[in-house]
């Protein structure tokens, strides 16, 4: 072996270690979240889980993580289809329907949902 392979091996090595190290750190001090820590749970809890889920295609398991966040996840991907079919294939139902989508009345009903299934979600 030459200096150079065990140079590039050692450089290896210690970012492995220096790595490992800052995942470990990432993972014992996550910081949780206020409203958790009061013991409740606030709209979001268990939306990285859901939306996880989701994308590996087991929809249960993300439905009971968080149902909101299941919900916008196919809201999300509606729009998306919407704005191809309507920008991008110049389809007049889509443009219709992204406007509906992205008005601000629309917007205000999702906020309004959002906070009511924070306070529903604590008290069941």
């Amino acid at each position: 072996m030459t200096v150079l392979t065990l140079a590039i091996d050692l450089i290896c090595l210690l970012c492995a270690l220096f790595f490992r190290q800052i995942a470990a750190f990432m993972l014992g001090d996550v910081p949780r979240c206020i409203v958790y820590r009061m013991g409740y749970l606030c709209p979001s809890c268990g939306g990285t889980r859901a939306v996880n889920y989701f994308f590996h295609g087991n929809f249960a398991l993300s439905f009971q993580h968080n149902p909101f966040f299941f919900v916008m996840i196919i809201y999300l991907l509606t729009l998306l289809l919407m704005l191809n079919l309507g920008y991008l294939f110049r389809v007049s139902f889509g443009v219709r329907a992204v406007r509906a989508m992205l008005c601000y009345k629309t917007v205000i009903a999702i906020v309004a949902a959002y906070a009511l299934f924070g306070i529903v979600r604590n008290l069941i």
